[in-house]
């Protein structure tokens, strides 16, 4: 079994940028607990860029963009040290597509 637990908040520090500090907890039976911590700027719903860190083992920052119904995005994660789980440099590229299914879902500012 897995648990997750997340919480988030955005800081409006203008009406176009805003600042959102999250953090993730993951738990699975036999293991430790994982902690993500993560904060992210957001500026005109269009542009985000971020820092995390895991467990403080390793470091990374993310950037995305939104670009009509398409999230396109790039994180970069290194380790910190050699007790990581993580033994190599990582890069990922992610694609987010808003679908109009559930288009009723949309009428607030747009979450990142």
């Amino acid at each position: 079994r897995n648990y997750y637990l997340m919480g988030a908040y955005q800081i409006y520090l203008t009406d176009r940028v805003r600042l959102k500090p999250s953090v993730l907890l993951r738990g699975s039976g036999g293991s430790p607990l994982s902690v993500d911590l993560n904060m992210s700027l957001n500026l005109e719903d269009l542009y985000t860029v971020g820092i995390f860190t895991r467990n403080l083992n390793t470091y990374g920052i993310l950037f995305q963009m939104l670009v009509k119904h398409y999230r396109f995005g790039y994180v970069f994660e290194v380790p910190a040290s050699q007790a990581s789980s993580l033994r190599y440099t990582s890069h990922e590229l992610t694609l987010n597509v808003a679908l109009p299914v559930l288009s009723f879902h949309n009428r607030s500012i747009l979450s990142f």
